[in-house]
């Protein structure tokens, strides 16, 4: 990204201070015309690839761009992949992991439920699905699965999962 400090609404800094919540593997270039420290010292803690001062001459664009470019060689950078829920929850499908302020722990059978559930949004899960996916038996599983999804009510913003009444469920984001 070439991000301008001056940009309407949110500033260049601000944006990426944002943007670095829940991503630090996006390369930064932050383009100004402000040379003073309190500006460089807020930059410097963001991950930037270059902070170019105003007026930039293609040859230091091309530069900084290099670097990018060099950067992303060198190192292997996989996303983070973070699904943002509601009332400031979030659900990180590489560790499985349920977080609001703090990790919110789960059994295994919860967080294999909820996997399912982050794995399309869009649909609507069987009990015999979510079942199949849990158990290796179908023995009469609906009350345990209906425990579950109670237990993980309680764990998640109000109203996340939604009863399809005769089919089974599904997770609103």
């Amino acid at each position: 990204m070439i991000i301008d400090i001056n940009i309407p609404k949110l500033n260049g800094i601000e944006l990426l201070k944002k943007i670095r919540e829940d991503d630090y593997t996006t390369k930064a270039i932050i383009l100004s015309a402000h040379t003073e420290v309190n500006y460089l010292l807020d930059a410097t803690g963001l991950g930037l690839t270059k902070y170019l001062v105003k007026p930039v001459t293609r040859k230091e664009l091309k530069e900084a761009l290099s670097l990018v470019i060099e950067e992303l060689s060198k190192y292997n950078i996989s996303s983070k992949r973070i699904l943002i829920l509601k009332n400031g929850y979030k659900w990180d499908y590489e560790k499985e992991e349920l977080n609001a302020k703090e990790n919110i722990p789960l059994t295994d059978k919860e967080r294999r439920i909820l996997s399912l559930f982050f794995s399309n949004t869009n649909m609507t899960y069987s009990y015999d699905e979510i079942i199949g996916n849990i158990w290796y038996n179908y023995d009469d599983r609906v009350g345990a699965l209906k425990t579950i999804i109670k237990n993980l009510r309680k764990k998640l913003p109000k109203e996340t999962i939604k009863n399809v009444f005769g089919v089974g469920y599904t997770i609103k984001v």
